[in-house]
């Protein structure tokens, strides 16, 4: 029996997935992002910035990007930085121009160097995240544009999956197909999945078929639970908004106290948010002394549900910000180590310890830079860098 001729003809007549099967083949047939489809064909070519939840679709208008425009693919993620570096330098094998993709550019080892790359490259670069906020993207932030993929709808996912079931032959009544659609949280490739997974074989899919589907488990990001604190409407939902969120109630209690009084503005209401708040920092303590975390029980429902109650009724609605003592803090531990740093190097230079120069040599030595008594060119002399000079001029 000739076993190699078989697997070749098995390959052959292996079902596609519906979820590559269905797949988009050009910009004008991604489905749920009109204003994002019009905003990457005018895309100029310089680095970029794709970011949105997951399974909202980023990798596949990356690729439909590169074919809009005629550029070779090129996904570069798990490659080492010098890979990119040489491939940000050269031309396909046919001379057109390459898209470099760096998908989860969050989880990059070297983000800083992507920035001064973003500078050099002869190629187009797009970075792909689901993480916009992470910190480790600030510098390169400055440097890309921005293409942003909105969570799609449940019933615009349930409209592609009709369309779907009638490429398919499969008859779908409505009210399956948006439950399908809601199951998925926003992702349309899980919706395909899901939508397969009952549907394949049949000619048609009921209610009763939903009972193969399971509830995924999705996490959610402190954002939402915000969403869910100042707007929610379903009392139980917002108490267990923190449930499935990758924050530390502690966490979630900064996020809280930083925007309450951005988006409340009644003195009443105010003074009955923060005394919820204020209950639940007391639970959070004894939580950390006694290490008994059923007081959770307590302090979970006083931070999302406690402040819910006492929304006004206008409720100034405003991006949320990150809290600022954590910000105070980060500045703070920069500074702390560009002190250090800087009295390593002038310890050899002026024979006392690291604490007396902190204390007294770098206010001395701002002072004396003020009245130009000081100059650039001494403290360069001292091998200090860019940074730890600028520090000194403050």
């Amino acid at each position: 029996m000739d076993v190699t001729h078989l697997d070749i003809k098995l390959y052959f007549y292996l079902p596609t997935m519906w979820s590559m099967k269905h797949e988009p083949n050009s910009l004008d047939d991604f489905h749920g992002a009109p204003k994002t489809v019009e905003q990457a064909k005018s895309w100029d070519g310089s680095p970029l910035i794709v970011y949105g939840p997951t399974g909202c679709g980023k990798s596949l208008l990356t690729s439909l990007i590169a074919g809009y425009f005629g550029f070779e693919y090129l996904d570069l993620s798990d490659e080492p930085h010098e890979v990119l570096v040489s491939a940000s330098e050269s031309t396909s094998v046919l001379g057109g121009r390459k898209l470099l993709v760096v998908e989860d550019v969050e989880k990059y080892p070297k983000v800083s160097k992507l920035s001064d790359l973003c500078g050099k490259t002869r190629n187009p670069l797009i970075f792909t995240t689901s993480d916009f906020s992470s910190k480790k993207l600030n510098s390169l932030k400055k440097k890309c544009g921005r293409l942003q993929i909105r969570k799609p709808r449940a019933q615009t996912i349930a409209n592609y999956l009709s369309v779907v079931c009638e490429r398919e032959n499969v008859s779908a009544d409505k009210e399956v197909l948006r439950k399908v659609a809601v199951n998925s949280g926003g992702d349309f490739r899980a919706a395909l999945i899901d939508l397969e997974k009952i549907a394949l074989g049949c000619e048609s899919i009921s209610e009763s078929d939903l009972l193969l589907l399971e509830n995924r488990d999705r996490k959610s990001d402190v954002y939402w639970c915000l969403s869910q604190v100042f707007g929610g409407r379903d009392i139980k939902e917002i108490s267990r908004s923190t449930l499935n969120i990758d924050a530390m109630p502690r966490d979630v209690l900064f996020w809280v106290d930083e925007n309450t009084p951005r988006l409340y503005r009644d003195p009443k209401c105010l003074r009955d948010s923060y005394a919820h708040l204020s209950r639940a920092d007391i639970f959070l303590s004894r939580i950390r002394r006694r290490q008994y975390w059923g007081f959770l029980r307590y302090a979970a429902p006083l931070i999302t549900g406690g402040v819910n109650v006492c929304r006004p009724e206008k409720v100034h609605y405003t991006q949320y910000r990150f809290p600022g003592l954590w910000i105070s803090m980060s500045r703070a531990k920069k500074t702390n180590k560009l002190e250090l740093t800087l009295a390593e190097k002038l310890t050899p230079h002026l024979h006392v310890s690291k604490t007396v120069i902190r204390k007294q040599y770098i206010p001395l030595l701002r002072r004396l830079f003020e009245g130009k008594m000081v100059s650039e060119e001494d403290l360069i002399a001292l091998d200090l860098s860019s940074e730890e000079i600028d520090y000194l001029k403050k």
